[in-house]
């Protein structure tokens, strides 16, 4: 029995239930363990030995059969390996029968590519506007510095400076930050709990 097949049951290990079958007779079944398979589709099954299940649903044989792969990404190509050795058995990949969810999740990262661009784009002009302000605001000190014989080039060169490590300093602090928040947000996450 799947993990979320026992909270909807209220089914604990050694419980009994009786099961009518689409034929009107029914067989009556003990939960001998209850397993979480990580995913809504795997746990909505029921494990049964191969001879209770043919007499309980008719079945003369083997009606299909799952195989966990190594690389999940590579099971498209074992399909088609397969395809091309048995021709009288029918062989369908992950990304074939969730081909919807693929391709939604490719968009969602096509979308987040342009996200992440624009907020970049946005972010660069905020800091671009922030230093023309900055040189705007100390020309007092610009034009001590020239006073001083400070030419063009060395007045911008004190600027970038300044940019570059307002820049540097603030990616470091801004990474800290977001690991920090990242972390703290995966571990409640994981328990479930605000």
């Amino acid at each position: 029995c799947s993990m979320a097949g026992a909270r909807l049951l209220v089914a604990e290990l050694g419980d009994r239930f009786f099961v009518r079958n689409s034929k009107g007779t029914g067989d009556t079944f003990t939960v001998t363990g209850i397993v979480d398979l990580g995913s809504v589709q795997g746990n909505a099954q029921v494990f049964l030995s191969l001879d209770r299940a043919r007499s309980f649903l008719g079945l003369d044989g083997v009606s299909a059969i799952e195989v966990k792969v190594k690389d999940v990404f590579a099971a498209e190509s074992l399909a088609a390996t397969f395809r091309r050795e048995f021709s009288r058995v029918k062989f369908e990949s992950w990304q074939e029968r969730n081909r919807e969810l693929l391709t939604a999740l490719r968009s969602q990262s096509g979308s987040s590519g342009v996200i992440q661009f624009f907020v970049l784009f946005a972010i660069s002009l905020g800091i671009a506007s922030v230093l023309g302000i900055a040189a705007v605001q100390k020309s007092r000190q610009l034009g001590i510095l020239k006073a001083m014989g400070v030419d063009n080039r060395g007045a911008a060169r004190i600027f970038l400076i300044q940019g570059l490590v307002l820049g540097v300093g603030g990616s470091i602090v801004g990474i800290g930050l977001g690991y920090v928040i990242g972390a703290v947000f995966l571990r409640f996450l994981g328990t479930g709990t605000f």
